[in-house]
């Protein structure tokens, strides 16, 4: 199930998108560059996360969404879903563990000693755990059903 947007929403929709891949913003090492090397841990993976959440959360709109011009056939008159964002756009792990993301200020400690590290954080220097990495897996232009 789609939802069909008018076709100047969802051109405003393509343009955050476009926005967000011009300035590179769902790659992880650029993530990191947004920061001083000085700048407080904390603040610094609070960043991060948020980044990786808002892209999880713009790629579920964007898999939800079609432009009213969308056809029968697939095609659509404004350039189609290859304005939206996809797997491959991103550049980083999935997000780390609820509980520290939830943890009250103050208690990530807690939360990190109450569980095995790795467990609550994930290793987002190594590229090949990067959800863009799965889209290769999921997406087969052989076949026309949506995966995910």
């Amino acid at each position: 199930m789609r939802c069909r947007l008018p076709d100047d929403k969802y051109d405003l929709l393509a343009a955050l998108v476009q926005s967000c891949r011009r300035w590179d913003i769902f790659y992880y090492p650029n993530m990191l560059l947004q920061h001083d090397a000085d700048a407080p841990l904390a603040f610094v993976y609070l960043s991060v996360e948020e980044i990786k959440r808002f892209g999880l959360a713009l790629y579920k709109v964007c898999r939800l969404s079609t432009p009213t011009s969308f056809d029968l056939s697939g095609d659509c008159s404004n350039g189609g879903r290859n304005d939206l964002l996809t797997l491959a756009d991103l550049s980083f792990c999935m997000p780390d563990s609820d509980e520290l993301w939830n943890a009250p200020l103050g208690g990530e400690s807690e939360v990190l000693n109450k569980y095995d590290s790795s467990a609550v954080g994930r290793d987002n220097g190594d590229a090949k755990n990067w959800i863009s990495q799965a889209s290769a897996l999921l997406h087969d232009a052989r076949v026309g059903f949506d995966w995910i």
